[in-house]
């Protein structure tokens, strides 16, 4: 199952949504007979004369809102919280360096990828960027990639946790600092400027979001947290202010890749062994996994993560560790079925142990407690869970000292071959 961790459009959950009688879609489902234009071409000529509001100011927020700018009469930006928006600095890519610095043999493509890595780590950064965009600047990320460097006991995490802000609050404060240069109204530019770490929300990098709140036609409506108390037919209320729009743009996310198993994700009912049901068998005990890749209950099923995984701010690596990892399962089970139907499954007792390993590598991802609500964290959720619930979520969650050291756990047990904790019932 390949079924995606961002892919169900979520709209928000605050009273009178359904009363609103003007226009309204989800970024994810852009209207271009609303606005005008087309994927190819950002002229949106039909907002015009429309009162716009786009709700949210995330990652696509932020890359849809100076388009709406430019063409809407007036737009307003409702914030529930800031991002923390740095420089793209978008370039040629220029050729003599790519070919002579990175393009340079055989698996350059890994070798790449493996250097992008290696700059989320509270060690010694590479001496060499083979990618140098704001995301190897950012080592606060590391706090959510999981790291080897980090913390090995609960003790050790609060020093682990100086340390990263140690590396993390000299960026952020760069970044609130080009908020005030950029924005010009100073209470304006105060509302947009994050307070949280770079590891809170997902990092957004654009050269125009921040001067398009000194257009006259633009007004940021912030909301101290809270979002929208609720809509009227024709407005949108916040506290005692109500806004007159003719459209209304969801930029508010997706379903929370952890808010559910893949069976949610893909909106299926996924039934196992003796009729068991993903969904409540996870809910109950979490996933029983080996390596992410096949639950002990779901036969044949091959997973995707990121549950019992790894993730990589390159998503897309992700998916192509455990694709090779799956291939590399699937190959061998056949060639022990020789030709015979079969089924193939870990052992209980395989997932088990994995389940331990998680554990015992998790500490690195405590970081993120505490943090403003956010799809990571499932809106805040996860922090507000009952104690019981929350010492499921270690052996539930990702590899914690990051992707490289999972990739590594991979390779070693396809090395030593057998298959190993792998049962083939035909």
């Amino acid at each position: 199952m390949v079924n995606g961790v961002l892919n169900w459009a979520k709209l928000p959950g605050f009273l009178g949504i359904l009363d609103y009688k003007g226009e309204v879609f989800h970024t994810s489902r852009f209207n271009y007979a609303l606005s005008g234009g087309s994927p190819s071409d950002p002229s949106l000529t039909k907002l015009k004369n429309k009162r716009v509001a786009i709700i949210g100011t995330g990652a696509t927020a932020v890359q849809v809102i100076p388009h709406l700018a430019r063409w809407s009469k007036h737009l307003y930006v409702v914030q529930r919280t800031p991002a923390a928006v740095d420089r793209r600095d978008q370039r040629e890519t220029d050729v003599e360096w790519f070919r002579k610095g990175v393009a340079t043999s055989m698996g350059w493509q890994r070798e790449r990828l493996r250097n992008f890595h290696q700059h989320f780590t509270t060690r010694k950064q590479p001496d060499i960027n083979l990618i140098d965009d704001q995301w190897t600047h950012a080592i606060g990320l590391v706090a959510i990639s999981g790291n080897a460097a980090g913390p090995k006991t609960m003790q050790e995490l609060p020093v682990y946790m100086r340390t990263l802000y140690s590396f993390d609050t000299p960026r952020q404060n760069r970044i609130r600092t080009r908020v005030e240069r950029i924005v010009e109204d100073p209470n304006v530019a105060k509302k947009l400027q994050a307070w949280y770490p770079s590891w809170c929300k997902r990092p957004c990098f654009h050269d125009e979001y921040l001067s398009t709140f000194n257009r006259d036609n633009v007004t940021l409506v912030d909301t101290d947290g809270k979002g929208p108390d609720h809509l009227t037919a024709d407005s949108i209320v916040i506290g005692d202010k109500s806004y007159l729009v003719d459209i209304i743009v969801f930029a508010t996310g997706f379903r929370a890749p952890f808010g559910g198993t893949p069976a949610e994700m893909a909106n299926l009912t996924i039934i196992g062994r003796n009729g068991v049901s993903m969904s409540d068998e996870w809910a109950r005990d979490g996933p029983s996994t080996l390596h992410g890749v096949l639950d002990h209950n779901f036969p044949n099923l091959f997973l995707s993560g990121p549950w019992q995984a790894s993730i990589s701010p390159n998503y897309l690596f992700n998916e192509d560790v455990l694709a090779k990892h799956a291939a590399y399962i699937l190959a061998e089970a056949k060639d022990k079925a020789g030709g015979k139907p079969f089924a193939v499954t870990p052992t209980a007792a395989a997932v088990q142990e994995w389940g331990k390993q998680l554990l015992n590598h998790a500490i690195p991802i405590g970081a993120m407690a505490g943090c403003t609500p956010n799809y990571s964290n499932v809106e805040g959720e996860i922090d507000r869970l009952p104690p019981e619930a929350q010492m499921k979520l270690p052996r539930s969650g990702v590899w914690g000292h990051g992707i490289e050291d999972f990739l590594g756990q991979l390779e070693k047990w396809r090395a030593e071959g057998g298959m190993q904790d792998i049962e083939v019932e035909m």
